[in-house]
């Protein structure tokens, strides 16, 4: 038995995943820690084990590999498995995979790391590459997690998320441009990622294009609301939109709403159908076996750029073709062929990985689980004072803000209820224990 470390990065995508598979490991009699991404990189690991994430990295190639060197001195081995593996913009796996050269590099992974991956194309280009490294396709435990396999599992902590409210109409949006959180001089034409992928020019016709399907889908949410009066809609903004745009034109709507807080699996598993243009979340959709329709009201290339999750679901091109393709398709499951296949080519992750460290030889080495709280609490300690500095500091208190935003402290907090859930699911006790603020410990009972 060994000591899995499992880092989050953004609790709301990963938390409902991580918690399950931590579950699972533990019925293999591991003990697992889900934390902070940045925790013991910055007071020391305590101990060794497998380290099953991305954070390893910190940056884009050329990578900083000071943090996975002070993991090798403890004897972790790293199993790089990205949150964000595939679903990039683009139509075809070739651009696919230029986005993918800029996120890591495997050639500075030894024989005793993995690398995992969510699909075979992905695969198959870092296989190609100079890395000692094994290169496997493990699926993602994010998109399994939509499985209905799972439903009735989360169905009471998925109504918990979403206050209560089922068979909904979901509209997923993704207006970072022309409908950004920050509008001052960080807005994503300025200053973002994005600026070192996309030409300035590029950008500004992206901005039009963008700009021109948030009103579409203004008018769609409208007329929606009209014709289906006794139809719940939600409206789910992107975590980099501003969702108080949403609030302020729809406050004298009283059948739509607007849902910033949770996992956006809770509101897909209780949906009755979902709407969106270039969402990933149109996969996981699909996944859970819901109707998808993708709205994609323009013939303009930009529009069709999003790639992969604009080929799920149906395509419909005018507010009327939805309001006609809606009322007889709500609650009735919905498949087309899974183009995503490639990207996303396994759906049974956690068991994919469980065995995978079952079947790994290493030295046991029990963790020392006082010497874990120990760390944590310390993490705390040292945290508070830069926190406190970050917030005198205008430029970095709107850093820290963005990245505590991601984080979401509150979600991180729902970890023993998930694995509560993740309990029953899988028929063995599982003790949930908080090691701190940021650290939670998941261990037989």
């Amino acid at each position: 038995m060994t000591t899995i470390f499992l880092p989050i990065e953004i609790s709301r995508r990963e938390a409902v995943a991580k918690a399950f598979l931590a579950s699972r490991l533990v019925g293999q009699g591991h003990d697992v820690l889900i934390f902070k991404s940045d925790i013991f990189d910055r007071v020391g690991w305590p101990g060794a084990g497998i380290y099953i994430g991305k954070n390893v990295f910190r940056a884009s190639p050329p990578h900083d590999l000071s943090f996975l060197k002070a993991m090798r001195r403890h004897g972790i081995k790293t199993w790089y498995l990205e949150e964000e593996g595939g679903i990039y913009q683009g139509n075809s796996e070739r651009e696919w995979c230029q986005f993918l050269a800029k996120r890591m590099d495997p050639a500075v992974l030894g024989e005793q790391d993995k690398v995992l991956t969510w699909g075979e194309w992905q695969r198959e280009y870092l296989d190609a590459k100079s890395s000692k490294a094994e290169v496997l396709t493990s699926g993602t435990a994010n998109f399994e997690m939509l499985h209905p396999r799972y439903h009735e599992a989360l169905r009471a902590f998925d109504l918990a998320e979403t206050g209560n409210q089922e068979d909904f109409i979901l509209v997923n949006t993704r207006f970072t441009i022309s409908n950004a959180r920050d509008n001052g001089a960080s807005h994503f034409i300025h200053d973002s990622p994005v600026t070192k992928i996309f030409d300035r020019e590029t950008l500004f016709r992206k901005l039009a294009s963008d700009g021109m399907l948030f009103h579409a889908f203004i008018e769609l949410i409208a007329a929606l609301s009209f014709q289906l009066p006794s139809k719940q809609i939600v409206v789910r903004p992107h975590p980099g939109e501003n969702a108080e745009a949403y609030r302020r034109i729809f406050a004298p709507v009283s059948n739509v709403t607007v849902a910033s807080s949770g996992d956006a699996g809770s509101w897909i598993r209780s949906c009755s159908c979902l709407i969106h243009n270039g969402c990933s979340t149109a996969i996981q959709a699909e996944i859970a076996e819901k109707p998808v329709v993708t709205f994609v009201p323009s013939e303009d290339k930009a529009e069709l750029i999003a790639g992969l999750p604009n080929r799920v679901g149906v395509t419909l091109r005018s507010v009327g073709d939805v309001l006609e393709f809606l009322p007889n398709r709500l609650g009735n499951s919905h498949r087309s062929t899974p183009q995503w296949q490639r990207t996303i080519s396994r759906l049974d992750t956690i068991d994919f990985v469980t065995d995978l460290v079952g079947r790994e030889s290493f030295e046991h080495r029990p963790l020392k689980r006082a010497e874990a709280r120990r760390l944590a609490l310390q993490y705390d300690t040292w945290e508070l004072p830069r926190k406190v500095a970050r917030l005198a500091l205008p430029a970095k208190r709107r850093t820290h803000r963005h990245t505590m935003g991601l984080f979401d402290h509150g979600f991180f907090g729902r970890l023993p209820d998930l694995g509560a859930c993740a309990a029953v699911y899988y028929g063995h006790p599982v003790h949930v224990q908080r090691l701190s603020s940021f650290c939670y410990l998941f261990t037989p009972r």
